[in-house]
């Protein structure tokens, strides 16, 4: 006698191909930033609501503080390829400048990990005469 296990077995791809990109390519210093996060590769992505602002000072990004007391949920998301996931961003008293969001991803059943980023300028405000 004899016994036998069958059962299927997902072996993912190991390809993460993503991109984030914002709604406008400027903001003003508050306000919300839509940022998308578009899956366009074979493989899911796993991620959660985080991400980092950076401001660029010369050649590097430096991070901006969060508010004080500033918390984000720790959930964990899945984006299916071709899928695309919006989230939308607060923002307050920023300076004029270079800034980016950065996201970190990775392919679900692999050991890809990505830092997507989108850059935007905060303009300076016309003062009202």
């Amino acid at each position: 006698m004899e016994d036998t296990a069958l059962g299927a077995l997902e072996v993912p791809v190991q390809e993460v191909k993503a991109e984030l990109t914002l709604d406008r390519p400027a903001y003003p210093g508050s306000g919300d930033i839509v940022v998308t996060l578009r899956n366009n590769g074979p493989t899911t992505l796993f991620y959660g609501l985080d991400y980092r602002l950076e401001h660029r000072d010369g050649d590097i990004w430096t991070p901006v503080p969060m508010e004080e007391n500033a918390a984000v949920p720790a959930i964990g998301i899945e984006l299916k390829a071709g899928g695309a996931w919006k989230q939308k961003i607060r923002v307050t008293d920023l300076p004029s400048g270079e800034y980016r969001i950065a996201k970190d991803v990775e392919g679900k059943g692999t050991l890809i990990r990505k830092t997507l980023t989108a850059g935007f300028r905060v303009e300076p405000q016309e003062t009202a005469k």
